[in-house]
């Protein structure tokens, strides 16, 4: 009989222990691609590419973020120059003082013509009623005075007719000397009364015609009045002017601060920064993009189909993601996209077979709110395209 070596055994008993390990590991997976109702996808998590630019025009003063570095949503990634910038926010908060500065000096100049226009309108209010009252005064003054015109010449007439009749009487002998004299005395005071009374009367129209005139003072001053009121109009006009300056001013000084902060470029979201196209000292245009970053909530497992399965997937299907690195957790996922034309294999597939053959890409979106997915892992997926199917285990795959 031949004798088997040590080593020999050993050798035959590991095959065989090969054999009998992988068998159920080939068989389980062969069952799952065969199973109906499943799909197995193989591939890798990507993501919805970020290309963070710059509002501004300017001179890249520092890069913070290296490539495959993690950020936050709102870390600062990239600073650019802002000398110009400060010099200008600087001219735009001068700007502002001195608007507010002219704009306290417009409403000064308000309150000051208001303040005059007020007292011009009393002081013509008190013309007026002085006016009026002096008119008044004097008219009644003119009417007294016309009244003891009218009642002295009555009496003079009066008197004058018992003067003459004494006369008559005088001048027949019928009446003394006393009597004429009487009677003509009376009559010269009656003349006397009459004079005086009509030159009361003369004083009382020259006073009503002087209260008259004063009316071209009240007009004066109405149109006095009528000036200060216009302006106060142009005054409370340059408050408007003033006012709309300073918003101006105040607007450049706004955007001075925005463009300002616009030069803290920060991360718009949680994701890797995948590529720095810009570097410190590098000037960029407005809208250049300066970094490029993976959107961790957009995360998909990118992977391909082959021919024969194409027609069974559909977008919205259910599926399920396996992680190498979590291989006890199951992620759920769904169809968003299915590519509409066939392609080859891309060379991330592992094996050149599996190269040349013609595959359709898909995409299935996870949620990724537990930060676990990162850009490049490997994964497997099932696709559930039969509603009534039973899902696979993790280890079903492996």
């Amino acid at each position: 009989m031949k004798k088997v070596s040590l080593a020999q055994t050993t050798l035959v008993f590991g095959i065989a222990a090969g054999v009998i390990i992988g068998v159920p590991s080939f068989l389980s997976r062969l069952d799952i691609s065969n199973r109906t109702g499943v799909i197995l996808v193989n591939g890798r998590i990507e993501g919805t590419e970020v290309a963070i630019g710059t509002k501004l025009p300017g001179r890249v003063a520092r890069v913070l973020v290296h490539e495959g570095q993690e950020v936050r949503a709102g870390t600062l990634l990239v600073e650019l120059e802002t000398t110009d910038l400060q010099a200008a926010l600087e001219q735009a908060q001068a700007n502002v003082n001195q608007a507010q500065h002219n704009l306290d000096n417009a409403k000064e100049q308000v309150c000051r013509a208001e303040s005059q226009l007020a007292k011009s309108e009393i002081g013509l209010g008190l013309v007026r009623l002085q006016t009026k009252l002096s008119i008044q005064q004097a008219l009644a003054a003119v009417r007294e005075a016309e009244a003891a015109v009218d009642q002295a010449r009555a009496m003079r007439d009066k008197v004058k007719t018992e003067f003459e009749h004494a006369d008559k009487l005088q001048r027949a002998n019928a009446a003394s000397d006393l009597e004429y004299t009487f009677a003509r005395n009376g009559l010269e005071a009656q003349e006397a009364g009459l004079r005086m009374a009509q030159l009361r009367l003369e004083q009382a129209r020259d006073a009503h015609k002087i209260a008259e005139s004063r009316v071209s003072e009240i007009k004066m001053q109405e149109h006095d009045v009528a000036v200060m009121k216009s302006t106060v109009r142009q005054a409370k006009a340059g408050v408007g002017i003033a006012q709309a300056q300073l918003a101006a001013a105040k607007a450049s000084e706004r955007i001075c601060q925005i463009q300002l902060k616009d030069t803290q470029i920060v991360a718009p979201c949680d994701g890797m920064v995948v590529s720095r196209v810009a570097e410190p000292g590098e000037v960029v245009s407005a809208g250049s993009t300066v970094l490029v970053l993976v959107d961790f909530d957009q995360l998909y497992l990118k992977g391909f189909l082959p021919n024969q399965q194409y027609s069974q997937v559909k977008l919205g299907d259910p599926a399920r993601i396996f992680l190498d690195a979590f291989p006890d957790t199951i992620f759920d996922a769904r169809v968003t996209k299915i590519n509409q034309q066939a392609e080859f294999t891309p060379k991330t597939v592992d094996t050149p077979q599996q190269r040349v053959k013609m595959v359709f890409g898909l995409e299935l979106r996870v949620d990724n709110s537990s930060r676990l997915f990162r850009p490049g892992m490997p994964a497997d997926a099932v696709i559930k395209v039969d509603p009534q199917a039973e899902w696979c285990e993790p280890n079903d795959l492996r």
